[in-house]
């Protein structure tokens, strides 16, 4: 806003002046738009999204990566490793409820949210 604007704004919010070239109203500058403003894009967390359950009695940890490819499906690393021993009861030995286990360390989702493939985990001469 220019000074003179804002010397018109003031004369029209009632500080009682009589200023040459000031009218009572005032266009509205045009609203900037994220982008236009250089300012970061809002994200909202979407509770339907994935879609539940996974398989397998399934539950995953910490994301510590998300991956897109050609195909548009998402691919998210977690760590099962931080999924407490009560969220997994049941992959404890022996069971303790009838879910849940964590999920291999790459889970798969299509745009929708839905189950595509997972894998990973400890392996024969690597450690996750």
């Amino acid at each position: 806003m220019t000074l003179t604007r804002m010397t018109c704004l003031a004369a029209t919010l009632g500080v009682l002046l009589t200023l040459p070239g000031c009218s009572t109203t005032l266009e509205p500058e045009p609203a900037a738009t994220p982008a236009d403003a250089g300012e970061v894009p809002q994200f909202e967390w979407d509770p339907a999204w994935p879609q539940m359950p996974l398989p397998n009695g399934w539950i995953i940890g910490g994301a510590m990566g998300v991956a897109i490819d050609a195909n548009d499906n998402i691919w998210t690393l977690h760590n099962p490793g931080n999924i407490s021993p009560l969220e997994a009861a049941a992959a404890a030995d022996p069971p303790r409820a009838l879910c849940c286990t964590p999920a291999p360390s790459i889970v798969g989702f299509d745009q929708d949210g839905s189950f595509v493939d997972a894998w990973g985990g400890p392996g024969e001469g690597y450690e996750w």
